[in-house]
């Protein structure tokens, strides 16, 4: 009999939110060199076996008149391992399909390039894995999560040795919307919630400004686009990546601990400095104009750590003036004060009440995503430090047998109106940052500008002088 859940209030706005042209999908490149020395069917394997323990990822969403959306998971519908060529451009993606929930599943997983050794042995072999996930299944984290048990497998299966993976329940899929919550401690954080009253006032009054292209030949989207648009055809993402190796990222560490910062607060500093520069100053003519920066929030409690992938995931919104920004440490000062502020009060759980009540009132979820026609001017989400299994696979990096992972890029969701997203994580004591632009608002060439701007201003933050690194 198939499992079915509802969805939560996150998850649903999840899958509102998209539309045909803006599909809520997220994507990571996992880049290899060197050989796995397996077969397709082994990875195959493998990846069924991942899956089975972050069941959703297999299913599809229901409609459900009654009782709202639901997933539907149904055994015996595993999810296929999909092949690419190489492409010409190493660092272009290949063209994809939106995900769509309701035929499932809201995992899509392909190998670009091939795992198995180059006929020359003068040459490396390169090889890619790409996963595409749907919003509505999982958070980034979650996906992270997912992704390392499938890798573990992979290297047990050249070894024979256990995987050792972290025991999982599927049982506490029925309690990821609740956030640890209980009613007393729902009731009691009510008054500290009203310190966020200041915060909802700014996004409801607030005007963030959108990144829009001088001479675009299309205009910027919606949140209004039709379902039916054309472009749910096969597209390719549009993304551009830069990597601030270990010594750089070290001396990014200090900078944040001189100032009294934390690393993420000084990256926040840095796109809000980025971001202006790139923006003419005609699109803040309107009164009460500011870039707004949407931010996830990991929402995982300790009781969280044996839950599958899934949404446990909250969002708070930056919003910064020009003259804000041009203050660089004003500027940071005050993004480490308003974050402080929001986890001493618990503000980062604003974003989900704000869904529970919508769910309460007429129109529900839909109607709140509907009245968001620019809820922010870009994303940034920082994964933090990710696939470093052991002290050898911290610093040398992740090896499966003969091949080595020596880059991950994060692609986050681009919603309607929001024309950038930035992500970054840790590996190899390194810090990844992956920009993922809307290509109706940025070119490729114009998210190559931002994506050397933001590198030459973490630098700057940082104190060095560095060269690009050398490609892939």
């Amino acid at each position: 009999m198939p499992l079915s859940l509802p969805l939560t209030a996150f998850e649903q706005y999840m899958l509102l939110d998209g539309t045909a042209d803006h599909p809520m999908d997220f994507f990571f490149r996992l880049r290899f060199h060197g050989s796995l020395e397996l077969d397709l069917d082994a990875l195959q394997e493998a990846l069924e076996a991942a899956v089975r323990r972050h069941p959703l990822l297999a299913a599809r969403i229901d409609s459900h008149r009654t009782t709202g959306p639901r997933f539907t998971i149904s055994a015996g519908s595993p999810i296929r391992l999909q092949t690419a060529p190489p492409l010409i451009d190493p660092d272009a993606f290949p063209a994809f399909a939106a995900i769509d929930p309701a035929r499932g599943p809201l995992l899509r997983f392909v190998i670009v390039g091939t795992v198995t050794a180059a006929t020359d042995p003068d040459t490396t072999n390169r090889f890619d894995m790409i996963a595409q996930f749907h919003h509505a299944a999982c958070d980034g984290l979650g996906a992270v999560a997912f992704l390392n048990d499938f890798l573990k497998l992979l290297a047990a299966r050249l070894t024979a040795l256990d995987p050792q993976l972290d025991p999982l329940n599927p049982l506490q899929l029925r309690g990821r919307g609740r956030y640890g919550l209980k009613l007393w401690s729902f009731v009691t954080s009510l008054h500290r919630q009203a310190r966020g009253l200041e915060g909802v006032w700014k996004f409801l009054t607030n005007k963030p400004v959108r990144l829009e292209s001088v001479g675009a030949a299309v205009a910027v989207a919606t949140a209004a686009e039709s379902a039916e648009s054309p472009a749910a055809n096969m597209r390719c993402p549009t993304a551009c990546s830069f990597t601030l190796d270990s010594q750089t990222t070290a001396a990014l560490r200090q900078a944040a601990r001189r100032n009294g910062v934390s690393v993420n607060e000084l990256l926040t500093a840095a796109l809000f400095s980025t971001l202006r520069t790139t923006i003419p100053a005609t699109a803040f003519d309107q009164h009460r104009s500011v870039i707004r920066l949407c931010m996830p929030m990991n929402a995982r409690q300790a009781s969280d750590s044996r839950t599958p992938a899934a949404n446990i995931v909250s969002m708070i919104f930056l919003d910064r003036s020009p003259q804000q920004i041009l203050d660089a440490p004003a500027l940071l000062r005050s993004i480490h004060d308003e974050i402080q502020l929001i986890k001493r009060c618990g503000l980062k759980m604003t974003f989900i009440f704000t869904l529970w009540l919508a769910r309460l009132l007429p129109g529900g979820i839909r109607s709140l995503v509907k009245n968001q026609q620019t809820a922010a001017t870009a994303l940034f989400t920082n994964l933090g430090s990710i696939f470093n299994c052991g002290q050898r696979a911290a610093s040398q990096g992740m090896h499966i047998g003969r091949a080595r992972l020596v880059s991950v890029e994060f692609l986050p969701p681009i919603r309607a109106g929001t024309g950038l997203g930035v992500a970054v994580c840790e590996y190899t004591h390194a810090l990844h940052f992956t920009l993922h632009s809307d290509p109706k608002v940025l070119s490729n060439k114009q998210t190559v500008v931002l994506c050397d701007l933001l590198r030459d201003c973490l630098l700057q933050r940082a104190g060095v002088v560095d060269t690009l690194p050398a490609p892939y």
